[in-house]
């Protein structure tokens, strides 16, 4: 059996569209875990709906404590062997856990299967695939797999199935000290673990881009600077035990785009100089290479931005941020 763990938060204007994806589902040996995180709206009413109409779905109900909270708490709650999630803003194909469940029962031997997503964002349809296809041996060496598998694109938890049984022997579980890239955090864990991976491009999962997303929206200095440091030591159980050059690009990418973000973060309204000055100070070596290696910079301001912040020219980079910030902030 599968468990499908749904975590919802007022997501009542678009929740039965998900809720019925899954009743169309293919596969019929599945428990859908409708996690209500506190929601204020009428999530809970529509989710009895369901509960009442198939008795696959279950309503778990908790204080509110964010969306990976409640991925833990069904975690807890969950009876099958496998575990799949998907997002109440996101809907399912009729053949997203048929496809899913057939791969594992094809090859046995596999601890995690994964799949591509299609990306709605407005009127733009973009489907996001693993690239490399077939199954990979992760141990004693994962090259191929990082060589092939994208991992740092498809870093999310969903189009993917696990392990319940390897979730719970290393007690693995979502990072509450972290706001962003907590699910690839999570799969780095969970891979460390893995024997066997199986990666196909097919796209079953339908994720819609909201403008307020957690991807779009940056935090405040402190929760930037521990995403960072969090996915750094996640990525670093993988490379301080293997120098693969795949590894290593991959890990350089996301790091990179962390970094920018913990910049992003200090020159926000209100973030004083001293506080700017000892996030850069906490930016590991590494990351701050990585940063420089990967960032594009292919127009003049994110050149001089990029350049500033790598070699320490803090004065004339706040004079360039300052400035387009307030001109940013001026035109909203």
């Amino acid at each position: 059996m599968i468990s499908l763990i749904i975590p919802i938060y007022n997501a009542g204007s678009r929740l039965k569209q998900c809720l019925d994806s899954v009743l169309q589902q293919t596969y019929p040996s599945f428990e859908a875990l409708l996690v209500d995180d506190g929601s204020t709206d009428d999530s809970a009413w529509i989710c009895q709906e369901y509960v009442a109409k198939d008795p696959r779905f279950r309503l778990l109900q908790k204080a509110n404590g964010g969306e990976y909270s409640a991925r833990n708490y069904g975690l807890q709650h969950a009876h099958g062997e496998y575990i799949c999630y998907l997002d109440a803003d996101d809907y399912l194909l009729p053949d997203y856990l048929q496809s899913l469940a057939a791969k594992m029962e094809q090859y046995p031997e596999a601890d995690l299967v994964i799949e591509g997503i299609t990306r709605i964002e407005g009127d733009s349809i973009m489907q996001i695939m693993p690239e490399g296809e077939g199954l990979f041996s992760l141990q004693p060496q994962p090259d191929a797999f990082f060589s092939s598998v994208n991992v740092h694109r498809l870093g999310f938890s969903f189009s993917k199935m696990f392990r319940l049984s390897l979730i719970r022997e290393y007690q693995l579980q979502y990072s509450d000290k972290i706001v962003l890239a907590v699910d690839l955090d999570f799969l780095l864990r969970y891979l460390q673990h893995c024997k066997i991976v199986l990666a196909d491009n097919v796209s079953n999962y339908q994720y819609i881009v909201h403008p307020a997303s957690l991807t779009t929206t940056i935090h405040s200095v402190s929760q930037e600077l521990s995403g960072l440091m969090q996915l750094r030591s996640s990525w670093h159980g993988w490379s301080d035990r293997f120098r693969s050059p795949a590894l290593k690009e991959k890990q350089g990418y996301s790091l990179a785009l962390l970094v920018q973000r913990c910049i992003l973060a200090s020159y926000k309204p209100g973030v004083g100089y001293t506080e700017r000055r000892r996030c850069f100070a906490q930016i590991p070596q590494d990351c701050v290479e990585d940063y420089y290696a990967h960032i594009a910079h292919h127009t003049l301001f994110l050149w001089l931005w990029r350049y500033l912040f790598y070699h320490r020219h803090y004065l004339l980079l706040d004079v360039l941020m300052l400035f387009v910030f307030r001109l940013v902030y001026r035109m909203r």
